[in-house]
């Protein structure tokens, strides 16, 4: 399951986030990094690609 929301940045404005759950109760976070001009008045880009291991193949994601 990929849920999107904020996520607080203790060094400034808040990320745009999709959180990745997977069945055995892990999660990640994959903050998104392109912001549009009015996103990133209020928020922070991410610097980390948002490639995850799904079954053994490798996808990327984009919010």
């Amino acid at each position: 399951m990929i849920i999107g929301c904020p996520l607080h940045n203790p060094n400034g404005k808040p990320y745009i986030v999709a959180v990745i759950c997977v069945p055995n109760g892990e999660y990640t976070f994959y903050l998104k990094q392109h912001l549009h001009e009015r996103e990133d008045v209020y928020c922070d880009t991410g610097h980390e690609s948002g490639l995850i291991n799904v079954n053994g193949t490798r996808i990327a994601l984009a919010v």
